[in-house]
């Protein structure tokens, strides 16, 4: 499951680079890709951190 995580939302990060040089080079008019990049990044991580928590078992302690 965490492949496919991690497979799915890695498109989002040239969206959002993209939309920041538009910006500041002075272009304001593709300013929704970072808008959109940063919501799918802020989606991405926390889905990872969820099925981090998911699948990590804890291990017994030796005494």
């Amino acid at each position: 499951m965490m492949v496919r995580t991690m497979k799915v939302y890695s498109h989002e990060e040239p969206l959002m680079m993209a939309g920041l040089a538009l910006g500041v080079y002075g272009n304001d008019t593709l300013l929704v890709l970072t808008i959109v990049g940063a919501n799918l990044t802020t989606l991405g991580v926390v889905l990872f951190v969820i099925n981090v928590w998911k699948n990590v078992k804890e291990t017994p302690q030796s005494e």
